[in-house]
């Protein structure tokens, strides 16, 4: 899954994540790609 947020201030990003639980890891990935999206926003 990608995603691509664009502020205000017409700076953007992209943030992969595998949602779906792909592996072990497939629930921290997304967890960590909200994280970067929050943090994205936020600053």
């Amino acid at each position: 899954m990608e995603i691509t947020i664009t502020r205000k201030d017409g700076k953007s990003e992209k943030i992969h994540s595998k949602l779906g639980g792909d592996g072990p890891f497939g629930a921290f990935s997304a967890e960590k790609a909200m994280k970067k999206l929050v943090n994205f926003i936020e600053n």
